[in-house]
């Protein structure tokens, strides 16, 4: 079922601001993984005109309101064409970072441009009416035990990291391996190419079951991280106590030969998560 945060008023008595929008968010599910993908639903509903475009922003915050993770945001629709009496829904698929601990989360959302935070309406009070971030959904994480446990052991250069996303490069072919969960799975893998490569010549990224057999083939644009969600039947995933999927490009390129800096490596994808969904 969704977790739904329904609107109610939100604003405290310190915030006396007309509201320009109720907002809620519903989550696909309550329990979440470290690392596990979620698809967050956003429902706007304008009460007012808003001069300008704003940018949504969603903290997840732990139980003392430390941000521990953020998805700032354009919504499809520019909230200067939002109106009155009209709807804004869209749907967000994002990967929860895989250095969350177990426990309770709140979801907090809001409006803003530069330092100016919009007044909303949300199923519940800020913890400050200053913030103007509004808590609209509650999730849980959980402990590592849920989830399917991968390693990686060959074909896969060290993590590197900017801000707070981090990705690790592939060889040509680089191997997940992890324990067969008898049952059907999802594999998702969320990745970008070749950073130089034309548009008319993009990366073509093939998995490769245990036996060799290719489970999924699609296409990996330069820049764009492009996210794939591959259900496995179990019977896919071979008979063995492990299983071992490869990610195979079909072409890899060095850096540095191509004017990209220093970097000698030979390089295929850049991955950012890849995760394994047994639920």
């Amino acid at each position: 079922m969704l977790l739904t945060a329904l609107a109610a008023i939100a604003c405290g008595a310190s915030d006396d601001a007309a509201p320009v929008a109720r907002v809620e968010v519903a989550i696909d599910r309550g329990r979440v993984p470290a690392g596990a993908p979620a698809a967050f639903t956003y429902r706007f509903a304008p009460l007012a005109d808003i001069d300008g475009d704003y940018l949504v922003f969603v903290h997840l915050v732990n139980v003392d309101g430390q941000l521990l993770w953020d998805d700032d945001h354009e919504p499809p629709t520019p909230t200067s064409a939002w109106r009155a009496g009209e709807r804004v829904e869209y749907t967000r698929e994002v990967f929860l970072p895989a250095s969350l601990r177990p426990g309770d989360v709140t979801i907090e959302v809001g409006l803003y441009r530069g330092d100016e935070r919009l007044p909303l309406e949300a199923s519940r009070r800020p913890r400050s009416a200053s913030t103007r971030a509004y808590p609209v959904a509650d999730l849980q994480v959980a402990p590592d035990t849920d989830n399917v446990y991968l390693t990686f052991p060959e074909g896969w250069y060290e993590e590197e990291r900017e801000g707070s996303r981090s990705w690790r490069w592939t060889r040509r072919s680089a191997s997940l391996l992890f324990r067969h969960p008898r049952r059907d799975v999802v594999l998702w893998v969320e990745c970008a190419g070749h950073p130089g490569a034309s548009a008319d010549a993009p990366q073509q990224l093939r998995v490769a079951g245990p036996d060799g057999a290719e489970l999924a083939a699609f296409t990996v644009d330069s820049t764009v991280p492009v996210r794939q969600r591959i259900p496995l039947q179990a019977q896919q995933l071979g008979s063995d106590e492990m299983v071992e999927l490869r990610l195979e490009v079909d072409r890899t390129f060095v850096p540095a030969d191509e004017g990209l800096g220093q970097d000698r490596r030979e390089l295929g994808v850049r991955v950012f998560h890849v995760f394994v969904d047994a639920r």
